[in-house]
């Protein structure tokens, strides 16, 4: 019997699957919102998700080995500044609880503002207030450069890297089991991520940037990435946006 395990589609979490055995794992594309629900509902055995989707779920088991930082220019979130002012910040893409929570606490920080937000079912053809992208859409778009790295805005923020994606299970035997079976995963990632991204359709630039940008990115996680975590997933609650901080549990 193979384990479900639901992902985003995007490049990163693509890029982290690959280094799953195909023999014991099936693979599952779904929204942010329906990953979760479908671990919560046992549709589904382990699931890569934004990291503070948990944020409302208790004693979830998180791996704290693997999972998807960033600290660089290398990212799937995207800020495109069109205004001067910071007042209104429209959100697309694939939106999680990481984008709206985390850019407010950004802006406000950085400059003194919290932005009214406004999330858009798509990504528009064109910008005509500032716009916080995430997910696969920065590069299908080709837009990626012309943005500025939201990971390293957080990254910077935390003083540490941005733990944007964890692996989560309800139960600690699937988290164990996965760990038992991925081998080196960085180094096996740098040396077949340009074939694998090519097989999705990403073109050469893309690849070129990733790969100019690759040491940005951590798929094995260390101390310094899980108190990164632990002190973002603080911030909500300091901010007055959850009442308390839910217990989770590392294997």
């Amino acid at each position: 019997m193979r384990f479900k395990i639901g992902l985003p589609d995007n490049i990163f979490t693509n890029m982290l699957a690959s280094s799953f055995p195909r023999e014991f794992y099936s693979f599952y594309y779904l929204s942010n919102s329906e990953i979760l629900k479908s671990l919560i509902n046992e549709q589904i055995d382990l699931a890569i998700i934004p990291s503070l989707e948990i944020q409302n779920e208790n004693k979830i088991y998180v791996s704290r080995k693997l999972g998807i930082a960033f600290d660089g220019p290398l990212s799937d979130d995207y800020i495109y500044y069109v205004k001067d002012t910071l007042n209104v910040l429209k959100i697309a893409g694939s939106v999680s609880l990481n984008e709206i929570l985390l850019s407010k606490i950004i802006f406000k920080e950085n400059y003194d503002t919290e932005p009214i937000q406004e999330v858009l079912p798509s990504v528009p053809s064109s910008f005509s207030e500032n716009f916080l992208v995430s997910g696969n859409e920065n590069f299908t778009l080709g837009i990626y450069q012309k943005g500025d790295s939201f990971a390293e805005h957080v990254s910077d923020f935390i003083d540490a890297p941005y733990l944007k994606y964890i692996v989560v299970s309800l139960h600690k035997e699937n988290i164990e089991m996965l760990h038992q079976n991925t081998f080196n995963p960085e180094v096996e990632i740098e040396v077949t991520f340009p074939s694998i991204l090519k097989s999705l359709g990403y073109n050469e630039k893309i690849i070129d940037f990733v790969k100019q940008n690759f040491d940005g990115i951590y798929f094995e996680q260390t101390e310094n990435e899980i108190n990164g975590f632990e002190e973002m997933r603080k911030l909500p609650f300091y901010y007055g946006y959850f009442e308390e901080v839910k217990d989770i549990i590392y294997v």
